[in-house]
């Protein structure tokens, strides 16, 4: 598995020849960028007579060696010769910008790799508490005291372009306003020129500009995911047709310190360019769509791809973000806090325990970019050390921070996050679970007076843990990647709708919450446990793909006696005018005087739910007996 590192007069390009890579799940490179799980792969761009390839880390250390490429016809050659012999070029390869490498010009002046043709600007944002009008920065470097202007064709920028400096440093930063287009706005596609008039004057051009909503989606591998393994594969990409929904996918890669460029662009909806891009990010937006204009409008979305698998919380958090965290995150607990945050299990060079390299390098970048939301899907590798306030105060720490990073006062920006899906973890999967309910807004929830919890505002939860798959092979069931991500993308936008536009908790965008729960005698000296929920017409069925559904022993409820002992427990609905009543009903009977508790699938593997008519199932809950919600 050799590395080559070409050498040409203007920069230096890295070649990754991956062959051999096998099927394991280990493997960054594996999981993110083959077309398929055993597919030998290179990752060739070819831009303005140029090969730019990206470096991708793996699992396995690689020998390194170099070669030198003089001329640019040596490198059209090289590209067509490796995608002649068979090597697969990703979809991305004519997403990578040479621009975004300052001696592409011979100037040392350089533009955000996300100033590209097809670019997204954020436009106005209409919410419950009002109208923001966020501005995107356009940022780049130059010689000190050169001038850079930006213009627009037609109209609004060109009769009096914006104008800037490059100050001491050769930094240089244009703010550009958001506009509130209508959907398919005609003239809501736009050329911008920039212009850099010091030393020898050069300029840059960007084609088909659109304003839309930018959308930020993160996490690990089930972000990362592409459409590949999941189910109907061949039927979505087949239908990926559309020029309003934007890519930009940055590639797995860190870094020690802050970067601010990453080397891709913006593309349009296509087959050929959605192949690679998140399952998960691109369904969402498809559904968002028939939520918000189900009369077909088509209005511009912007999707930020980027996510690692195999990776903690930490590598996307900021050494300020960390450090908060070390100092907070362990007091709830009773334990001092270490030097460090605890190591992770994870061999995963590019993300793991490597604390803040994802940020640095994937994250950084993009700050200086406005975004509407933000899609989160992570939590599989904190399962195996955190404790549920632990990773409770992890993310909500980053969370926040991000918002503000993002150029959010307060929480204008919506964050949708994952709860964990179904598979073998030894109980530490129901743990994580916990943690991303009780990060919930204050008001929601049973968990609303939980000791020790960081809530975070204007969230929501797109729960998983319900929708089970085997893998491609059929080998492991339930698969830790769920396939089922047309699914998973419509809970992410009944979420992210509901929160865009204020709504109240309703059944048609999630699954019931918890009232009150009591305890009874039944005729027959058995003890009840009634449970009342915020919703009507609710209904006991096994999950989606479970191979053993609803049994004695897969119930969803259990009981505890006095002395914390669960044990399992029978269920029936009982629908009432406008809510429904879950009867919980011990299958032995309980040692001691009383029932203490209740609880429903806190459990890793979930094979039985309680869903509402729409099809939303409950959130996994543990409260005591009596219990009443204080909201």
């Amino acid at each position: 598995m050799p590395t080559a590192t070409i050498r040409t007069p203007k920069f230096k390009i890295c070649l990754l020849v991956s062959a051999g890579f096998g099927n394991s799940d280990a493997s960054v490179f594996s999981r993110l960028l083959r077309k398929s799980y055993r597919t030998p792969a290179v990752f060739p761009f070819c831009d303005q007579f140029n090969a730019v390839v990206r470096s991708i880390d793996s699992p396995i250390a690689m020998a390194q060696y170099q070669c030198s490429i003089s001329n640019a016809i040596t490198n059209t050659i090289f590209c067509i010769t490796m995608s002649a012999v068979g090597f697969w070029v990703p979809a991305h390869a004519d997403a990578v910008d040479g621009f975004s490498h300052p001696s592409f010009f011979g100037q040392n002046w350089t533009v955000t790799s996300l100033f590209t043709d097809n670019m997204v600007l954020q436009r106005q944002i209409h919410g419950p508490k009002g109208t923001r009008i966020p501005q995107t920065s356009i940022r780049g470097t130059a010689e000190a005291g050169t001038q850079v202007t930006l213009s627009r064709i037609p109209d609004w920028l060109s009769k009096n372009p914006l104008s800037t400096t490059a100050d001491a440093s050769g930094n240089w930063e244009i703010q550009v306003e958001s506009f509130d287009p209508q959907p398919n706005d005609a003239g809501n596609s736009f050329q911008l020129i920039l212009n850099v008039h010091g030393g020898v004057p050069a300029s840059k051009s960007v084609l088909n500009v659109s304003y839309g909503d930018v959308i930020l989606c993160s996490g690990q591998s089930n972000m990362a995911l592409n459409l590949h393994p999941i189910y109907d594969n061949d039927t979505i990409i087949a239908e990926a047709v559309h020029p309003e929904i934007r890519l930009f996918y940055v590639a797995a890669q860190g870094s020690a310190t802050p970067e601010t460029h990453v080397p891709s662009a913006w593309v349009q909806t296509t087959p050929q360019t959605i192949v690679q891009f998140s399952a998960i990010c691109y369904l969402t937006a498809l559904e968002l769509q028939r939520l918000r204009y189900p009369t077909g409008e088509r209005p511009v979305l912007g999707l930020i791809g980027s996510a690692v698998g195999s990776t903690d919380i930490q590598s996307w958090m900021s050494p300020a973000m960390l450090e908060r965290a070390r100092t907070s995150c362990w007091a709830p607990s009773g334990e001092s806090p270490p030097a460090a945050l605890p190591p992770s299990e994870s061999h995963n060079p590019v993300g793991g325990t490597n604390a803040s390299l994802l940020y640095n390098a994937m994250i950084h970048p993009l700050l200086t970019y406005s975004i509407s939301a933000i899609l989160w899907d992570q939590g599989e590798n904190n399962a195996h050390y955190c404790s549920a306030l632990q990773y409770n105060c992890l993310f909500s720490t980053m969370l926040t921070a991000w918002r503000v990073a993002f150029g959010s006062s307060g929480a204008d920006i919506p964050i949708v996050y994952a709860q964990l899906g179904s598979y073998d973890a030894r109980g530490n999967v129901s743990t994580i679970r916990f943690a991303q309910a009780i990060t919930l807004p204050a008001n929601q929830g049973w968990f609303t007076n939980i000791s020790g919890r960081i809530p975070v505002a204007n969230a929501g939860v797109a729960p998983t843990f319900d929708l089970l798959s085997p893998d491609p092979e059929g080998i492991r069931f339930p698969w830790i990647h769920c396939r089922n991500k047309t699914a998973v993308g419509r809970r992410f936008a009944l979420q992210l709708v509901k929160l865009q536009r204020g709504l109240a908790s309703d059944a048609v965008w999630e699954g019931p919450h918890v009232v009150q729960a009591n305890v009874t005698m039944s005729p027959d000296h058995m003890p009840q446990v009634h449970i009342d929920f915020s919703q009507s017409a609710l209904r006991i069925g096994q999950s989606y793909g479970s191979r053993v559904g609803c049994t004695s022993s897969t119930s969803p409820f259990e009981v505890a006696n006095h002395r914390g002992v669960w044990l399992p427990a029978t269920a029936a609905v009982r629908t009432m005018a406008s809510a429904s009543r879950v009867v919980v009903t011990p299958l032995s009977p309980v040692a001691g005087p009383w029932v203490a508790a209740v609880r429903y699938n806190v459990k890793d593997i979930v094979d039985c739910v309680l869903y509402n008519a729409h099809g939303l199932p409950a959130l996994p809950f543990q409260v005591p007996l009596p219990w009443n919600a204080p909201y």
